[in-house]
């Protein structure tokens, strides 16, 4: 059973990789995808989810403040008393599903999710892992729950951060490389047969992506580049964010630079493909995908970066993986820069090639699949009604 909700778009993304590789290297397994929000059957949970949502689309900074406040207590503790149907449904399921192995890559719901399991009386006999889809330090301490089988890291600082938080150094998995959906690893048709796929012109390609919502960072981007005058073109990806869409489809419809607008695809690999920079926020799975398609980053700097991702930013600083523009007409120098200077552009992909590691999400299916008890093929479940 994997665990995941779409406050944001990784914890999705990262949830579809890991069905994908279990799914191609395990088929006798079935996997479980449990959608916490649709699941629950509570508006009152879906709504609170949605509240991230609706911060990103508004403006980041209330994301800020949000993270400052959940830092200083386990919101579970609080919440989840008051959704007393939430908790009834969710535990429905497990008790249906009767799952093996419970993998998280979400972490406002673990603690919540570990107490269902003590209340089945399952909790020795279902181990419950953690994917922490954050890079590098500066995540929630929400994410770290002791009685956990393991914790799954994507760096050595990140593990660090897991054991600042009371995990047990020795249960901690960290992976080498960053995981990604398969089809980032098979699809990959060249550059030149991926824009003819998409119907996009034979010229320096610029997408845009800023998220599952797309913030305002996705329109102000556009906006740039489409008044910038260079012989480019521009893709912009706007999620799940439909009014956002919809201004962008507005600027596109008068940009001199050919502009194309996508809401929410399942075509990002073939978009990237088609890429030559990506231009994003520090979200830890576009900065994944891109190091996959070795397509250098242009990182929004303009505003003070989510609290959760900070460490990201330093991440692909630190790797040289791109660059970070900080204010109006900075990210127009960039893609100049990166159009010009072919070493530049090339040092950045030979940066990304070093991290790159395309057995990564079949490393932790692996991992994933090495926690099943043994006896989970020889013994059901008990207490099951």
């Amino acid at each position: 059973m994997i665990v995941y909700e779409t406050a944001g778009g990784g914890h999705l993304a990262n949830a579809r990789a890991i069905q994908a590789a279990l799914t191609e290297r395990h088929p006798e397994l079935d996997v479980f995808m449990l959608h916490i929000g649709h699941e629950s059957r509570s508006q009152r949970l879906k709504a609170l989810y949605e509240v991230y949502n609706t911060m990103l689309k508004g403006d980041p900074r209330m994301v800020k403040m949000g993270f400052r406040v959940i830092s200083t207590f386990n919101p579970e503790e609080v919440v989840m008393p008051f959704l007393g149907k939430a908790r009834h449904n969710l535990e429905a399921v497990i008790r249906r599903e009767k799952p093996d192995l419970i993998v998280s890559v979400f972490s406002v719901i673990n603690q919540a999710a570990l107490s269902m399991l003590r209340n089945l009386g399952w909790q020795e006999r279902v181990p419950y892992l953690i994917f922490c889809t954050d890079l590098s330090h500066g995540f929630l301490k929400n994410w770290v729950r002791p009685e956990a089988a393991a914790m799954i890291a994507l760096s050595d600082e990140a593990a660090d951060q897991m054991v600042e938080f009371g995990y047990q150094r020795s249960k901690i998995k960290v992976l080498h490389g960053l995981p990604v959906h398969p089809d980032f690893l098979r699809i990959a048709p060249g550059k030149d047969a991926a824009r003819r796929q998409l119907y996009l012109q034979d010229r320096f390609t610029a997408l845009i992506t800023m998220g599952g919502v797309a913030g305002k960072g996705a329109l102000r981007a556009a906006r740039e580049l489409a008044n910038c005058g260079l012989p480019i073109q521009i893709v912009v990806v706007c999620g799940r964010n439909r009014l956002m869409e919809r201004r962008v489809k507005r600027l596109a419809a008068r940009s001199a630079v050919p502009l194309r607008v996508y809401g929410f695809t399942d075509q990002m690999h073939l978009l990237m493909e088609a890429a030559d920079v990506v231009v994003t926020k520090p979200g830890p799975g576009t900065i994944a995908e891109a190091v996959m398609k070795l397509r250098p980053l242009l990182v929004d700097g303009t505003r003070e970066p989510m609290p959760q991702e900070v460490g990201n930013l330093e991440y692909v600083a630190r790797h040289g993986l791109g660059d970070i523009y900080e204010h109006p007409g900075h990210l127009t120098k960039l893609v100049r820069r990166y159009m010009d200077d072919r070493a530049r552009y090339e040092a950045a992909v030979k940066n990304m090639a070093g991290l790159r590691n395309p057995d990564a999400v079949f490393d932790l299916a692996e991992f994933i699949v090495s926690k099943v008890p043994e006896q989970a093929h020889t013994a059901p479940l008990a207490g099951v009604g």
